[in-house]
């Protein structure tokens, strides 16, 4: 079939769907280029009864293009919502407050649509986070909103993205929130002294230790976790002791697994490696920095709740706890930043609010440690 017939074919076919008001037919087989137009054209000879819900299909398939929808024509659709959508949308989003507002995040990268004229948002800030840093983009925003629920126009979870679709002239409180990127973070290091003490940690790491030394929890992983570490203590002024305590916590935490499984006992496998290996650093840790170093390696792969109960089994005296937990929470956030190289971060488990400012950067640096 030469090029001339291609065309004659597709012609009839376009023509003969039409004259069977096959609306889903044609859409879903012109070029997505022109979906969305096509749908406009054709809007009003489409049955009531399937006007919104062809729209949303077309919505959602859509990778671009938003910005040519108007507000106007959004009120013309929305006069066929089935009631039903409401009350999803209400059953889906449980984070609604006692005055009917829920916060909602937009990821952007350098093609996105500007925020303040989006109509797609999500109440799940992972999702935002994908998209801020889609393509190997590491300069994304991340802006987070409030909106009530009588400015949503739906709520669609087809592709795991919770999508919150809404009107951007209705949202309240927008603001961009403070990422930082390597160029920026490492101006910081730099800046206020951190940076050196990477490179003092770093050469402490020998493959030797680990069973699998280039596997997902090696010799990379804690590169990473320690350059997190740097990055967080710096943002939370931590003095050198502390440092000095995640350092030697990053290089040595994972050095008794014997899988890449989940499990409770690397922890302690990895103290006790340590003392094998005689790796220690008693000659640069006093007792009580040893003994929270011990303790957060013993203890980071475990809940939250049984690892902090645990703490009262090591020499840590009373006064010395709160700075013992601290420090773990510190740890704890700079390992689960990592997960970012198995696609398992969330970031509702980090446990520092300036942890959170490194997300990006969790992403960037495992382009570069790796």
């Amino acid at each position: 079939m030469n090029f001339k017939d291609r065309i004659n074919k597709w012609e009839k076919w376009i023509s003969d769907t039409y004259s069977k008001r096959d609306y889903e037919g044609i859409l879903f087989r012109v070029d997505s280029k022109i979906r969305l137009q096509t749908y406009m054209d054709l809007f009003d000879e489409i049955p009531d009864k399937i006007k919104y819900v062809l729209f949303i299909e077309v919505y959602t398939r859509m990778d671009f293009g938003f910005h040519y929808i108007k507000p106007e024509f959004f009120q013309r659709i929305l006069k066929y919502k089935p009631q039903s959508n409401n009350d999803k949308v209400a059953i889906e989003l449980s984070s609604i407050d006692n005055k009917g507002f829920i916060t909602v995040y937009r990821g952007e990268g350098s093609k996105s649509t500007p925020f303040d004229k989006a109509y797609s948002w999500t109440d799940d800030f992972n999702v935002a986070l994908k998209f801020s840093s889609n393509w190997g983009n590491f300069d994304g925003k991340i802006y987070e909103a409030k909106i009530h629920t009588d400015h949503i126009i739906d709520f669609i979870n087809k592709r795991n993205e919770r999508e919150v679709l809404l009107f951007p002239d209705k949202l309240h409180k927008v603001k961009e929130l403070d990422l930082y990127n390597l160029e920026s973070m490492m101006v910081r290091l730099e800046d206020d002294g951190y940076l050196p003490w990477y490179l003092y940690f770093e050469r402490k790491i020998k493959p030797d230790y680990f069973k699998e030394a280039y596997g997902i929890h090696g010799i990379t992983h804690a590169k990473r976790v320690l350059f997190h570490s740097l990055c967080l203590g710096c943002l939370m002024e931590l003095n050198n002791e502390d440092i000095m305590i995640l350092g030697q916590t990053s290089i040595y935490h994972d050095i008794g697994r014997i899988n890449d499984e989940k499990c409770n006992h690397h922890g302690k496998l990895s103290w006790l490696k340590i003392n094998e290996l005689r790796i220690a650093p008693a000659q640069e840790l006093c007792n009580v920095d040893m003994e929270i170093v011990k303790f957060i390696i013993e203890n980071h792969n475990l809940d939250d709740e049984i690892a902090l109960k645990n703490i009262d089994k090591y020499s840590i005296s009373k006064s010395e706890k709160p700075r013992a937990i601290k420090l773990y929470n510190i740890f704890c956030d700079c390992d689960s930043l990592d997960r970012v190289r198995i696609n398992s971060f969330d970031v509702k488990y980090l446990r520092n609010s300036e942890s959170k400012k490194l997300i990006m950067l969790a992403k960037e640096i495992l382009s570069i440690i790796n």
